[in-house]
């Protein structure tokens, strides 16, 4: 008799789940009679079906979950079929378990998008970066044409705020365009276009500089070339630091092409060396050089020697780039003189530059050498192998019109020179 009670009461035991286990996770699952959906569109469809799932079944027993899973397939296909403009919800099906699966059958309606395209409009900034960007962005079409390609027109109305947030998360996009808020805009139809605005992020280059210097051509010349430097600047002004990080080497490049195509650049050899320096503002630094002819004129007052005031031109040829072969007037005002030199110099670096010329006048030989410190900076040393005379100088270049200079004869005397560029 106890034998028979105990199992008996096993037995009714065994048999609680089958009855009382309630259901504590929902599944979906979205079958597509034509077409396809993108992982990410199915996912946010999933996402709102297990939502449905939750508040309708979990925490029910499997029991529960079975006396209104006909009543439920109805409502949740008419929740879907008004939410889902563009598809037909063709059937539900519920498999109630602790687990339990609700599946979707969908019908995309025509017409669908057929072809994606990107356009781009970036505010505060030069609009030509519209146009440059353009490649850039067209690299993204395969991604968002994954993410919208196939998508009924009518979906608009749902599907446009779920891409414009699955776009903002995109990294392609962000590595593209560094130092922006991306917005997207989607403008629906067969030929689908999304817009990408985007917003510079501080910190941002609100002011541009230029620092232009030159050894083989007139300051005059020079000034002509910074004033098409100056108009080429907009492209800088108002971009994030970031992405001009990114597009250092393409904004060289742009400026490089601008000038040197220029008929006057062309005539001349004119040659760019760019540098970029990021401070409280960009500075941009530009050494500009022939690599025909050399042309120098200026004039210089000593102050505190027994020269007094001299002007002086020099004209040459540069071949080979790092040679050059010249001829030097110098005119003394007091008492009136020239002096007529030739010679031959060569760069054996961008920082050092060695001459050997021959005075006419006095019938003797110098020669000097041009160290370059930095870009405003200049150690030159000065020999006449007649009488031996020597003299260095620090030379600083505090315009492209002007500079001022230490001077030492290396005996006992030392002045001041100050230089006007022509």
């Amino acid at each position: 008799m106890k034998f028979f009670v105990s199992f008996t009461f096993i037995f009714f035991i065994s048999l609680i789940p089958v009855f009382c286990n309630s259901i504590s996770q929902i599944e979906a699952v979205i079958n597509l009679k034509d077409g396809s959906l993108s992982p990410e569109i199915q996912a946010k469809i999933s996402n709102s079906i297990i939502e449905v799932g939750k508040k309708s079944l979990v925490g029910k027993t499997i029991k529960q979950g079975e006396s209104i899973k006909n009543d439920l397939e109805k409502v949740v296909q008419k929740i879907f079929s008004e939410l889902l403009t563009g598809f037909k919800v063709d059937k539900v099906e519920i498999l109630i378990s602790e687990i339990t699966v609700i599946s979707l059958t969908l019908s995309p309606q025509a017409p669908s998008v057929k072809k994606v395209y990107v356009r781009l409009n970036a505010e505060g900034i030069n609009p030509e970066w519209n146009e440059k960007l353009q490649k850039d962005a067209d690299k993204l079409i395969p991604k968002l044409s994954g993410l919208i390609m196939g998508l009924p027109i009518t979906s608009s109305s749902w599907a446009e705020d779920i891409i414009q947030k699955i776009i903002s998360t995109i990294s392609d996009i962000k590595y593209t365009f560094p130092g922006f808020n991306v917005e997207p805009e989607i403008e629906f139809g067969e030929e689908t276009y999304v817009k990408l605005i985007l917003k510079p992020k501080e910190p941002i280059i609100r002011l541009v500089r230029l620092k232009i210097r030159s050894l083989t051509i007139p300051s005059l010349i020079i000034d002509r070339f910074k004033l098409m430097l100056t108009q080429h600047t907009d492209l800088i002004i108002g971009l994030p630091i970031e992405f001009f990080k990114e597009k250092k080497e393409l904004l060289k490049s742009e400026a490089k092409r601008y000038v040197e195509s220029k008929d006057t650049a062309k005539k001349l050899g004119i040659l760019l060396n760019i540098d970029f320096i990021l401070e409280k503002d960009c500075l941009i630094m530009i050494n500009i050089e022939s690599n025909k002819y050399l042309l120098n004129l200026r004039a210089m007052i000593n102050i505190g020697a027994d020269e007094g005031s001299e002007a002086e031109g020099k004209a040459g040829i540069i071949f080979g780039n790092v040679n050059e072969v010249f001829y030097e007037m110098k005119f003394y005002p007091s008492p009136i003189s020239f002096k007529h030199s030739i010679g031959i110099g060569k760069k054996f670096s961008r920082k050092i530059f060695v001459a050997l010329g021959r005075n006419f006048t006095d019938n003797s030989y110098k020669v000097w050498s041009e160290i370059y410190l930095s870009q405003d900076i200049i150690f030159r040393w000065h020999e006449n192998l007649k009488d031996h005379k020597k003299e260095a100088s620090l030379i600083f270049k505090a315009h492209e019109f002007f500079n001022f200079e230490g001077v030492s004869n290396f005996k006992d005397d030392a002045w001041i020179r100050f230089t006007a560029n022509m």
